[in-house]
């Protein structure tokens, strides 16, 4: 019998069997919902990638590095604060890495984007609420029930508080 991994890199799918396999992921909580899903190895070459989309990003002109969604000046670089750079895939295919598929946005805003469900590309509009609840009954957590449907954490988060009022 195989057991279920810890952890899964969602960009190489390593997976951490053991304490031991975790150090091979980052340390620090990506949200309040859960550990980081990506290894140290991957999470390196997305900083690298990061960095030469910055200067492509500027490149572009006076408006180079506005948020796709806000408009405003994409200022913070680094971090998590709502301001910070993330790289926002166009297409949603986030091996995709063509200037014109990437688009700066701040953290906050590309967030936003994700967990109303707008910059779901994946989303399977059909899926049941007993598809969601079998899902649960099997002991998936919120996480993996966004991941399979192709939604945000606390999208699942607030559908199953409001299933059971």
């Amino acid at each position: 019998m195989r057991l279920e991994p810890l952890r899964i890199c969602r960009v190489c799918g390593l997976e951490g069997h053991s304490e031991e396999d975790l150090e091979l992921f980052g340390k620090h909580k990506q949200s309040r919902h859960g550990r980081q899903t990506i290894c140290k190895r991957c999470s390196r070459e997305h900083k690298y990638r990061t960095a030469e989309f910055v200067e492509v990003f500027r490149a572009r002109g006076p408006d180079g590095m506005k948020c796709h969604f806000c408009a405003e000046e994409v200022i913070g670089l680094e971090g998590r604060n709502k301001d910070s750079l993330v790289i926002h895939s166009l297409d949603g295919d986030h091996e995709n890495w063509t200037p014109e598929n990437k688009v700066p946005t701040h953290h906050g805003c590309h967030g936003s984007h994700h967990n109303t469900g707008e910059g779901n590309a994946n989303w399977k509009g059909d899926v049941s609420k007993d598809a969601i609840r079998s899902m649960q009954i099997k002991g998936y957590t919120q996480q993996r029930i966004a991941d399979e449907i192709g939604r945000g954490q606390p999208w699942v988060s607030r559908y199953l508080r409001e299933e059971e009022t």
